[in-house]
C-alpha cells in the first residue's frame, strides 16, 4: 500500500510539473542524429578523444538516447546488447556476473572487468562492484564506453577481459525528475538538478529504488540434493531490495569534484549455500570522492591531469544459510531449536585512498606521448562474525564450551565469534600499489606524408608493483589503418592481469572457500583483428577476430583458491547498424566463441570449461513514427550452456561428465518499448521485458540447484520523465 501511495504521489508531481513550469523548455541533450552517433568520440581506449574507428581497441558506445529508446530498466538489460557480453545471476551471491567472449569466472565473480564511473574505479572487497552494480540508476547515464579486450596497459588490475566506463549526466545536461515503476511492485523516482553559475558549475543526481523482486520457483536445492531432508524447496526466489544513490559533480576553474554514494539492502535469490532461504540481508554502503585538477601548458600542447581519491565500502551480511525447515543436531545437549534457521552474520569494511597524475604531451604534429604515475593503498578492517551456529570448518570454544562445526550456539541465539579462535571469517589485511605507465601515439600518415585516410600506431606499457602479490608489467600495441573514409582495419595485441582479491587471499574458517595468501595474479594475452566498413552515411558493419589466453587462472580446488590451468577463447564478433532516418535504425550483432580449459588432472584428463554459451546474438530496431511517438524492439538469443567440469581422457578421448544434468537450455528474450512525447519537456514510456514469458535459466555451478537459477518471466514497466 505504501508503494502505491509513493507511485501515485510521484506520478501526480510529474503530471503537474508541465503546467507549473514558467520557463521555456530545453531540448533533450541526447537527441543526436543517428549519423552523429556513428562518429561518437571515445576516450576510454587511449585516454585521448578518438572516434570509434580510430580507437586502438575494439570498443562499443551506448548513448543515453539509445538507453532511453530501448526501454531498459537496469544495466543488465543495457549491457546484454553489447557484442560478446553474457550476463547471468550468481546462484549463491545473487549478484550479476559478466562473461566476455565466452570467459565467465568459475568462482562466479565479475572481477575480470574494470568498472569505472566517470573514469574512477568502482572498488569493493571482491575487486568489483558486483553486489550493487545492477542497482545503479540508468537515468543518470550520459553514455557507456566499453572496451571488449584487455586494458591493463592503461588501467591496471582487473582491466582483464574488458573495461566499462559509465559517464554520468552533468551540468551540461537537462534537469529532470523521473519515475520508473512496474512489475514486482518496483518503484524508482529520480532527479537531476544542474547549475551553470559563472564561477562554478555543478550537478546533483539522486535516485531511490524499492522492489519486491522477481519470484520464480526453485524445485530442488542443496539441502534436498545433499541431505535429502529439511529443504525449503520447492519454493520461490526472493530478490526484494531497496537502494538509494546520489552523485554530485562540480567544476570550479581548473578543479573538479565528484562525490558518489550508494546504499543497498537486498535479499538473496536462493541463498549463500545454494539452499533455498528467504531471510537474508545484504547491506552495502559504497562511497567515493575524487578531487581533480586539469591544466594545459605550452599553447595547449601539454595537458596535466592530477587527482586524489578516497573510497569507503561497508559490507554486512545477515545470512540464513539453511532454512528453519533444516534441523541439524550434532550434540544432544545443544539441539538445534525448532523454527530456527542456521544463521551467520559476517561483516567487514574496505577503504582505499590514492593519487594519480598524467601528462599528455603533443611533442610534434603526429606524435603524442601519454605518461602517468599512480599510488594507492587499500585495506580491509574491522571484520566481525556473529552466528547462532558454528558455521566454520573447525571447533570453536565459547565461554569454555567447545562447539563442533554445525552445532547450535545457545547464547541468546546469536553469539559473537569475532574474537574467538577460529571464529572469524576473514583476516584484516592491506596492500599498496605503485604504478607507472607510458603510451606513444604515432600518426604515421602525418609523419610520413602517406596518401591514406589514416595510419596510427599506438604502443604502451604499464608496470604495477604490489607489496603483497608482487610486480607485473603489461604492454599493448595497436595499428589502425584506414585507406579511405569507408574502410578501417585494426590489428591489436595486449596483455593484462587480474589481482587476487582480499577474499581470495585472506578468507579463513570457511567450509567451502578458504583464501590463499600465496596467490599470484592471473595473466592474459590477447590478439585481435577488426575490419570495419561504412556504407555511405546510412550503415556500417564490423567483423572482429579474437584469440585469448589466460594463465595462472584462479580457481577453487576443493575449498582452496589456487593458480591452476590455462584457459583459451577464440572466436568472431559481428556488429552492424543501418539507418533509415532520424532516430530510425536497425542493429544486429553476434558472437561465436570456442572456450577451452586446459587443466590436466592427475588422471591425465583434460577438464572442459562450461556454463558459457558458444553463440550469442542481438537484433533490434528503433522507429520514430513522428516527433511524438517511437517504438523499439530487441531480441537477445543465447545458445545452450554445457555443464562445467566434463573430463576428457587424453589417451583415449573418452568423455567423462562430472555433472550429469542436461545443458542449461538456450533462450530467446524479447523486449519492447513504446514512448510518447507529451510536450517539449514531458514524456512517458511503456516497456515489456521477456514479453513472451520465455523460461530464462542461468547456469548453476554448484551442481545442487538441479534445474538451474530461474529468472524473471514476462514483466512490464512504465517510465515518466519531465525535463526542465
Amino acid at each position: 500500500m505504501r508503494k502505491c501511495r509513493q507511485l501515485g504521489a510521484w506520478f501526480l508531481v510529474l503530471w503537474t510539473l508541465p503546467l507549473l513550469a514558467q520557463q521555456p523548455q530545453v531540448p533533450a541533450q541526447g537527441d543526436l542524429s543517428l549519423e552523429a552517433l556513428l562518429n561518437l568520440r571515445i576516450s576510454l581506449a587511449s585516454r585521448t578523444e578518438q572516434s570509434l574507428s580510430e580507437a586502438p581497441s575494439i570498443v562499443s558506445v551506448i548513448t543515453a538516447q539509445e538507453i532511453s529508446q530501448m526501454g531498459a530498466k537496469n544495466l543488465e538489460e543495457v549491457l546484454r546488447t553489447v557484442p560478446g557480453f553474457d550476463v547471468v545471476l550468481n546462484p549463491t551471491g545473487s549478484n550479476l556476473m559478466f562473461g566476455v567472449r565466452g570467459v565467465l569466472s568459475l568462482n562466479f565473480s565479475s572481477n575480470s572487468i574494470k568498472y569505472l564511473l566517470n573514469g574512477h574505479t568502482l572498488n569493493s572487497l571482491t575487486g568489483s562492484p558486483l553486489h550493487y552494480f545492477d542497482y545503479l540508476p540508468i537515468e543518470f547515464i550520459k553514455k557507456i564506453e566499453i572496451i571488449r579486450g584487455p586494458g591493463s596497459a592503461l588501467y591496471g588490475a582487473n582491466a582483464f577481459m574488458g573495461v566499462i566506463n559509465i559517464i554520468t549526466k552533468t551540468s551540461d545536461d537537462e534537469r529532470f525528475v523521473s519515475l520508473r515503476g512496474g512489475s514486482f511492485s518496483s518503484a524508482r523516482p529520480g532527479f537531476l538538478y544542474t547549475s551553470n553559475h559563472s564561477l562554478i558549475e555543478w550537478s546533483l543526481a539522486g535516485s531511490f529504488y524499492e522492489t519486491d523482486g522477481e519470484s520464480e520457483e526453485v524445485r530442488e536445492d542443496f539441502a534436498s540434493n545433499v541431505f535429502q531432508f529439511g529443504s525449503a524447496a520447492p519454493g520461490n526466489t526472493t530478490l526484494d531490495a531497496d537502494s538509494s544513490t546520489f552523485n554530485f559533480e562540480a567544476k570550479y576553474g581548473d578543479f573538479n569534484l565528484n562525490v558518489f554514494a550508494t546504499d543497498l539492502n537486498r535479499n538473496y535469490a536462493i541463498g549463500i549455500a545454494a539452499a533455498l532461504t528467504d531471510e537474508n540481508e545484504l547491506k552495502v554502503n559504497s562511497n567515493f570522492a575524487v578531487l581533480g585538477y586539469e591544466k594545459t601548458f605550452l599553447n595547449d600542447k601539454l595537458k596535466l591531469e592530477s587527482k586524489v581519491y578516497y573510497d569507503k565500502y561497508n559490507f554486512f551480511h545477515s545470512l540464513e544459510i539453511f532454512s528453519e525447515e533444516f534441523n541439524i543436531q550434532r550434540n544432544l545437549e545443544t539441539p538445534f531449536p525448532d523454527g530456527e534457521g542456521i544463521r551467520g552474520i559476517p561483516a567487514v569494511k574496505f577503504e582505499l585512498y590514492g593519487t594519480e597524475t598524467t601528462f599528455n604531451w603533443n611533442i610534434r604534429e603526429g606524435f603524442d606521448l601519454l605518461s602517468g604515475i599512480l599510488y594507492d593503498r587499500s585495506r580491509i578492517f574491522d571484520p566481525t562474525h556473529f552466528a547462532n551456529t558454528n558455521v566454520n570448518d573447525a571447533p570453536v570454544t565459547v565461554d569454555g564450551v567447545v562447539y563442533q562445526p554445525g552445532q547450535f550456539l545457545p547464547f541468546g541465539h546469536i553469539a559473537d565469534l569475532t574474537n574467538v579462535q577460529d571464529g572469524n571469517w576473514i583476516n584484516e589485511a592491506d596492500r599498496t600499489n605503485g604504478a607507472a605507465f607510458a603510451q606513444a601515439t604515432l600518426d604515421v600518415k602525418t609523419l610520413a606524408d602517406l596518401n591514406l585516410e589514416s595510419l596510427v600506431l599506438t604502443i604502451g606499457i604499464r608496470h604495477d608493483d604490489y607489496d603483497d602479490i608482487g610486480s607485473t608489467t603489461n604492454p599493448r600495441a595497436g595499428l589502425v589503418l584506414a585507406p579511405n573514409e569507408s574502410i578501417f582495419m585494426k590489428a591489436l595485441y595486449g596483455e593484462a592481469f587480474r589481482a587476487p582479491t582480499f577474499d581470495e587471499l585472506h578468507q579463513i574458517n570457511n567450509p567451502t572457500n578458504v583464501g590463499n595468501p600465496d596467490l599470484l595474479p592471473e595473466e592474459l594475452k590477447t590478439f585481435e583483428f577488426q575490419f570495419g566498413a561504412q556504407f555511405g552515411e546510412k550503415a556500417y558493419a564490423t567483423i572482429s577476430y579474437f584469440d585469448i589466453e589466460v594463465e595462472q587462472n584462479i580457481q577453487l580446488v576443493g575449498r582452496d583458491y589456487k593458480n591452476v590451468g590455462r584457459v583459451t577463447s577464440s572466436g568472431i564478433e559481428l556488429d552492424a547498424k543501418m539507418l533509415f532516418g532520424e532516430r530510425r535504425y536497425l542493429y544486429a550483432n553476434a558472437t561465436y566463441s570456442d572456450v577451452k580449459n586446459h587443466d590436466i588432472n592427475a588422471l591425465n584428463q583434460e577438464i572442459e570449461r562450461g556454463n558459457s554459451p558458444d553463440f550469442m546474438s542481438n537484433i533490434g530496431f528503433n522507429w520514430q513514427f513522428n516527433p511524438l511517438i517511437h517504438f523499439n524492439a530487441h531480441v537477445n538469443y543465447t545458445t545452450e550452456r554445457n555443464r562445467n567440469g566434463t573430463r576428457i581422457a587424453i589417451d583415449t578421448g573418452e568423455v567423462i561428465p562430472q555433472d550429469s544434468r542436461p545443458a542449461t537450455p538456450d533462450r530467446t528474450l524479447v523486449n519492447f518499448s513504446v514512448g510518447f512525447q507529451i510536450n517539449d519537456g514531458f514524456s512517458i514510456q511503456a516497456s515489456g521485458h521477456n514479453v513472451f514469458d520465455e523460461d530464462q535459466l542461468d547456469p548453476d555451478n554448484t551442481r545442487t540447484v538441479t534445474f538451474d537459477v530461474p529468472r524473471a518471466g514476462a514483466n512490464f514497466s512504465m517510465f515518466a520523465n519531465y525535463r526542465f
